[in-house]
């Protein structure tokens, strides 16, 4: 009879002595939360295990159990091992020394010497017998993680888990499911059905972060049933909800303040039109001490005040040079006029609410007057 795929993971985790969970380089709080909790569950069922990513941790979130454990490299794995057979030729003392740039080892046997033959040379191997990829569809997510050591992801097996569309099903094991609205929410099903009784409260509050963080704290139009009743769950388990809101939507730093400021100051968008936009210099991110990683933020914060527009547009100048223009559509609109006018965008992503799609378009030879208008030139014609 075919295992479940609950079923497989447990197997995969069961015969393992030591686990690498691995999240992509630009890791989510649904990634970084699920991450956690897997490896607290592991420390729980006596499993070794590392949580690693080349991507950096956003202060705000430290409230998060366990995030000092939180590894940004994987060890050397460059050591030369020498193997010897001992299974008739017992080892009595090992010694060595140095002189005229070598070193010589001395194996001295309990009886009959020790001969070549006796020994095998060989490449440490990697020190983990089962890698959890969490959130990325494929390996080349994982950053400098994977480019730095791919041999430890191609030598090892893997359980792939995520929940977007476009998973390149590259493990041993593949849970993707598309009908989650988080992978924290994946990982509280697995639980359930297997260790639920090693969900503490700093677990369950590692699994409310990422849920909350997806459904932007149940207002996101992707939150489910399913949602609701895991929370609730979760809560009943002892998850820290309100530190959690706390910790993810009420601290704002004063450099996203400013910027937002400056973006507010620079709305353009005439009246009665579907669409609003900003264009930010500059300027206005050294004055503002911020970097272009806030648009994204100022996007949905400007759509969930802004209730009557469906095309919303920052319009920036690319800390890389030329124009980077980072537009939000409402579900109605087609994106095809924009890929036309722009090009394929170099990022497609949901945004809270769900009714929106992030989409950036690179344009290194532009300028932002150009962009601006070419930009009003195709909102006005939807």
């Amino acid at each position: 009879m075919e295992l479940s795929i609950y079923q497989q993971i447990f197997e995969q985790i069961k015969k393992s002595s030591r686990i690498l969970i691995a999240l992509p380089q630009n890791f989510s709080i649904d990634h970084l939360s699920a991450g956690l909790a897997f490896k607290s569950v592991l420390e729980k069922l006596k499993k070794e295990n590392d949580l690693i990513s080349s991507g950096a941790l956003d202060p705000k979130l430290v409230f998060l159990p366990g995030t000092d454990g939180l590894k940004n490299s994987l060890s050397s794995d460059k050591n030369l091992v020498i193997r010897l057979n001992t299974s008739e030729k017992k080892l009595q003392e090992i010694s060595y020394d140095t002189a005229d740039n070598q070193v010589s080892i001395y194996l001295k046997s309990a009886g009959q010497p020790f001969s070549p033959e006796d020994l095998v040379f060989e490449k440490e191997r990697p020190a983990y017998d089962l890698v959890l990829v969490i959130g990325a569809a494929n390996l080349g997510e994982l950053g400098d993680l994977f480019e730095q050591k791919s041999s430890v992801f191609y030598e090892i097996p893997k359980v792939n888990i995520d929940n977007k569309a476009g998973n390149e099903l590259f493990g041993a094991v593949n849970w993707v499911d598309l009908a989650s609205t988080s992978i924290c929410e994946m990982l509280f099903g697995l639980l359930e059905k297997n260790e639920e009784k090693v969900v503490d409260e700093n677990i369950s509050t590692c699994l409310m972060a990422g849920i909350i963080s997806e459904t932007d704290s149940f207002q996101h139009v992707k939150t489910t049933p399913r949602s609701f009743l895991v929370s609730s769950k979760l809560v009943e388990l002892g998850a820290r909800q309100q530190e959690i809101v706390q910790a993810i939507y009420k601290t704002k730093p004063l450099n996203f303040l400013r910027l937002w400021g400056r973006t507010l100051a620079k709305l353009k968008g005439a009246e009665g039109a579907v669409y609003m936009y900003a264009v930010l210099n500059s300027q206005d991110f050294e004055k503002s001490s911020a970097g272009q990683d806030f648009i994204t933020k100022i996007i949905s914060d400007l759509i969930g005040n802004i209730s009557d527009k469906k095309i919303m547009g920052v319009i920036s100048e690319n800390t890389s040079g030329g124009v980077r223009l980072s537009l939000a559509l409402h579900k109605l609109i087609s994106e095809t006029k924009f890929i036309e006018e722009f090009g394929l965008p170099s990022l497609k992503q949901d945004i809270p609410p769900l009714a929106f799609g992030l989409w950036e378009f690179v344009l290194p030879n532009a300028t932002l007057a150009d962009i601006e208008s070419r930009f009003i030139k195709i909102s006005e014609l939807i």
